[in-house]
């Protein structure tokens, strides 16, 4: 019996047929990483058709978190929380207070960010210095954070009995990236394209 290989054009692949047969049952793992692209070997779900190596590229990427390893979900995505650093506007939160019960606080603000990024993004990565030096000084820009965690932070130090203000407001970041998720690993960048890899 012979293999067979996923038809492609070309070597080229859309990015959202190679998702399909994710979605009924392939799976992949991530061999090599560069800035530019990824390489997988995906194993589809039929007998007659061999494991194959492909190359993301990653067009204007942003970010990313990449590793080796094996991935069983494969997404594409235009609404998710790592991508509300581009598609909101940031806010510089000042705090105008001391604070008092700084775990309550640090608690609260991790809260926050669970609850705004689910686990994609914490506190720290919007604050200009480690937060527990940041509180000795206690007056200053905490943080400038997409416009909903600023807001969850607002509210969190209101719980936490702690002022803040909102001292500046700067304009989203221009045209909207996609967020590429392979199961815990990410990619988020303008555009996607696969090509088979012999």
């Amino acid at each position: 019996m012979s293999v067979r290989r996923l038809p492609l054009i070309n070597d080229v692949l859309e990015i959202k047929d190679l998702i399909k047969h994710f979605e009924s049952g392939a799976t992949g793992e991530i061999v090599k990483t560069q800035t530019t692209y990824l390489d997988a070997v995906c194993s589809f779900r039929s007998e007659s058709c061999s494991p194959q190596k492909f190359r993301v590229h990653f067009r204007g990427k942003r970010e990313f978190l990449l590793g080796k390893g094996g991935f069983t979900r494969l997404r594409l995505l235009d609404k998710h929380p790592l991508l509300l650093d581009y598609t909101e506007p940031h806010i510089a939160v000042q705090l105008i207070s001391t604070v008092n019960e700084k775990q309550l606080f640090r608690e609260e603000l991790a809260l926050a960010a669970d609850k705004i990024f689910d686990g994609w993004r914490s506190v720290e990565d919007y604050n200009f210095m480690p937060l527990d030096e940041f509180l000795e000084g206690s007056y200053g820009i905490l943080m400038v954070a997409p416009k909903p965690f600023a807001e969850a932070v607002m509210q969190a130090a209101e719980r936490s009995g702690v002022k803040l203000r909102v001292s500046e407001e700067y304009p989203s970041k221009g045209n909207v990236p996609l967020v590429l998720l392979l199961d815990e690993w990410c990619v988020v960048a303008d555009d996607f394209k696969v090509e088979r890899v012999d």
